[in-house]
């Protein structure tokens, strides 16, 4: 019931009476039902946990003009919006931390000052009202972090990162946070008196987390266990939590080896991750044969990690992304899918039976095609859930979009180990052979949902010295470029587009121009994000060009070595030319439109009955990459192809003013017949190895070169098959397998609409490790077997 309030004069010590006076003046039968409570003017001093914590449906709470000086911190009310504290005794807003969902909050006659309005605002990152009035100090504080987080970064660096040290306790960690704060504290003087408060709490908070960072991975374990026995095709992973409790999970891989480490978030950080090896059994035992990795003809090597200890930063508010919604198959109602990215899935058109990764498939298929001489195996060695939402460790719900492999600024044209991931609002750095978050930036607006990352090296000034750094950009709905530099922790730069704001789909960096950022909207913008100078990163951005696009833009290729670029949009695969030396501040359109095969198309050639050309639409490209200079790589959605096509080729085919070039593609690569779009494609330039995920948590992995070389010399033309299917990695639990088989149809349903989907894939220069990231906010890392 609304607004409900209490008869007057009552007095509220215990706590089956509260709770039998509120349930009398709500008219609700439980606490649970209370949506809206009014105690005002009722001589409150505290509130009884015991009571309030049972209404988790609380949504407006006014406790206006009574004695309120605080909150017990466990009083619960996770879902409160509307907090009205107007005329109380409050001294400080420290207990309003537990409210993270609020939205609007009345602090106003209590003894609190100017700091203290900014706190607030500061620590609920959901709040739009105070006071009755908008919150407009959001920027302002944002601005503030950003600059105090680069003073803290250089106060650790000179005073506190070596005393870093293997193994350290809780409490030597503790005493280094305190004199990290005491210090920063005392030499940090920033903003007007008026604000110092606020000042000394920010500094405090983006300590303490910048010390979690920093010392996660030195933490010293609190349990060593025994060795325990398991099968020799099974691994044993204990999780260990800052309690002591350990889960113990094996985990079979279907490829005759198992999954490495494991990575879940918790809310003390930390969490113990120990993988072990089984003792070889009696020769006597007879063991279950090892499923084999698909594609792969021996079972792969049993590689064991060393055991790791990983830690996810600790986080803030985060935004409820959108989930992936349902559509039909075909080209109209792919393309007016309201939200830029959201999946469409729809039914499989092939059982497993059919598809390319069946046994009895590959042994009918020839070498050349199926590829198991050349294949590489691949086993998972982690899997991480980092970019969940109010950091709930459960949370399946999370789209992570992208992931792009850091590039090696010391060897150009190489990555290293480490991959960006983005989702939600949140991007992360993840180190691929430990498994360890290095680093994680959380947007503070809730609304933002990052679509895109890409990355660029640019020459910058470090004491005095030409130093090659790496810079990332991240873009999504809000429209908006963030520029961070990820070994400060720090978002130095926001770029605003100039007209109304649409969301960014994708953005690349120009290979030759380390400062040119190529933008995917409904339209493309090529902007110069300029070199960060001096202790604050100051960097001057301006934009150079702006291309008309004829459809929304999915993906981008910069080709340098012919001044072209190429994008992929919902409605076909476009080209323009760019004159690097003479940008023209006209809008400028394309000047090649490519027509790639498909079924949609050849459905549309041998139908008498055809729309006329002003009806048709064209095809959506959600996959485009690179493989080397020229060779293009691309993917129709819904199509069940991956095309290799030449550029060259493709722009010596135009002829006069018609823009449209039908091509013939090199290869062709054969992929998984599914309605689900927005599935990217994904590789390093010049490592020839080309991957894709699809609606089943597979990723197909190409050898494309090596594949090209045996094609040429059998005659083959293909459609080639994967050199490897992985599969995604899944408990195997034996004593379930029968329950599992006596499913019922409409069980089966259900799960396949709770299906994982590979958004993304990316593989490392060397090819040692390849990254998928899904919509159910799981990052998985394969590692070359």
């Amino acid at each position: 019931m609304s607004n409900a309030q209490p008869p007057p004069n009552k007095t509220w010590s215990s706590s089956p009476l509260v709770e039998r006076m509120i349930l009398d003046f709500t008219g609700c039968s439980t606490l649970q039902d209370v949506t809206s409570l009014d105690l005002s003017k009722r001589k409150i001093s505290t509130l009884d946990p015991a009571v309030f914590s049972k209404m988790v449906g609380l949504d407006s709470l006014n406790l206006s003009n009574n004695r309120i000086s605080g909150f017990p911190i466990n009083l619960g009310l996770r879902k409160l919006r509307v907090l009205n504290l107007h005329h109380n005794h409050l001294k400080s807003v420290a207990t309003l931390e537990q409210f993270p969902d609020l939205e609007e909050l009345n602090i106003e006659n209590n003894l609190l000052s100017i700091a203290d309005h900014y706190i607030a605002v500061y620590m609920l990152p959901k709040l739009k009202i105070l006071n009755g009035k908008d919150v407009d100090i959001r920027e302002t504080v944002q601005n503030m972090e950003d600059t105090l987080m680069a003073k803290v970064n250089e106060v650790w660096n000179e005073n506190f990162l070596a005393e870093l040290k293997e193994g350290m306790t809780k409490a030597e960690i503790r005493t280094l946070e305190e004199s990290f704060i005491e210090m920063l504290n005392t030499q940090i003087q920033f903003g007007p008196d008026a604000l110092v408060d606020f000042t000394n709490y920010m500094l405090t908070t983006l300590a303490e987390k910048h010390v979690t960072q920093q010392t996660s991975h030195l933490r010293k374990p609190l349990l060593e266990q025994p060795s325990i026995p398991v099968p020799n095709n099974k691994v044993q992973i204990l999780i260990q939590d800052e309690s002591g409790h350990t889960i113990q999970q094996t985990l079979d891989l279907g490829n005759g080896t198992t999954v490495a480490s494991m990575v879940l978030e918790n809310e003390e950080g930390a969490i113990q991750m120990e993988k072990r090896q089984a003792e070889e059994p009696p020769e006597s035992a007879v063991l279950p044969e090892a499923k084999k990795a698909k594609g792969d003809p021996e079972s792969a090597s049993t590689s064991v990690a060393a055991p790791q200890t990983v830690s996810d930063p600790e986080q803030t508010e985060t935004k409820t992304p959108e989930a992936q919604s349902k559509g039909t198959r075909g080209k109209k109602a792919a393309a007016s899918s309201p939200a830029p990215k959201k999946a469409v899935k729809g039914k499989k058109k092939t059982e497993k039976s059919n598809r390319v990764q069946e046994t009895e498939e590959k042994k009918d298929a020839p070498q050349v095609d199926g590829m198991q001489e050349v294949g590489v195996a691949y086993e998972p060695v982690h899997l991480l859930r980092c970019h969940s939402k109010e950091d709930d460790p459960n949370d399946t719900a999370t789209n992570v979009w992208k992931c792009a492999f850091e590039p090696n600024p010391e060897q150009p044209g190489n990555s290293t180990w480490s991959v960006a991931t983005c989702g939600s609002n949140i991007v992360c750095v993840v180190d691929c052979k430990t498994g360890i978050v290095l680093k994680k930036y959380q947007h503070n607006k809730e609304k933002e949902e990052f679509y895109c990352i890409a990355w660029t090296t640019l020459e910058m000034d470090v004491d005095g010295k030409k130093k090659a750094t790496n810079i990332l950009a991240a873009a999504g709905t809000k429209g908006t470029i963030k520029l961070l530099h990820p070994q400060q922790l720090l978002c130095y730069a926001e770029i605003k587009m100039e007209r109304k704001s649409k969301p960014i789909n994708c953005i690349s960096f120009h290979p030759s121009h380390p400062t040119w950022l190529i933008c995917g909207s409904e339209d493309i913008v090529i902007w110069d994000i300029g070199i960060p100078q001096g202790s604050d990163f100051k960097c001057k951005h301006k934009k150079l060009l702006n291309l008309s696009a004829p459809g929304r833009v999915l993906g981008l290729i910069a080709v340098p070595s012919a001044d072209f670029l190429l994008a992929g949009c919902d409605n076909g695969c476009y080209g323009w030319n760019i004159d690097t030396n003479a940008f023209s501040k006209r809008e400028k359109n394309h000047s090649l439109e490519i027509l790639l095969p498909s079924k949609a198309r050849l459905a549309s050639a041998i139908n008498e009955d055809g729309e006329d050309d002003e009806e048709k639409e064209g095809d959506m490209i959600d996959g485009l990459a690179l493989l080397k200079d020229q060779l293009v790589a691309s993917k129709v959605a819904c199509d069940g192809s991956i095309h290799i096509w030449s550029l060259k080729e493709a722009r010596s085919m135009k002829k006069g003013p018609v823009k449209e070039v039908t091509i013939k593609p090199v290869y062709s690569l054969e992929w998984c017949d599914s309605d689900s779009v927005y599935l990217d494609i994904g590789t390093w330039p010049g490592c020839g190895v080309l991957v894709s995920g699809d609606d089943q948590g597979e990723v197909w992995v190409y050898d494309v070169f090596k594949q090209a070389e045996l094609a040429e010399a059998a005659g083959e033309k293909g459609p080639f098959k994967p050199n490897q299917l992985l599969p995604w990695p899944e408990s195997k639990d034996e004593d379930k397998e029968e329950k599992e088989e006596e499913k019922s149809e409409e069980k089966d349903k259900e799960e396949q609409e709770d299906r994982i989907i590979v958004n993304d894939v990316s593989i490392s220069s060397d090819c040692k490790y390849i990254v998928s990231v899904t919509n159910k906010n799981l990052v998985c890392v394969w590692q070359k077997a």
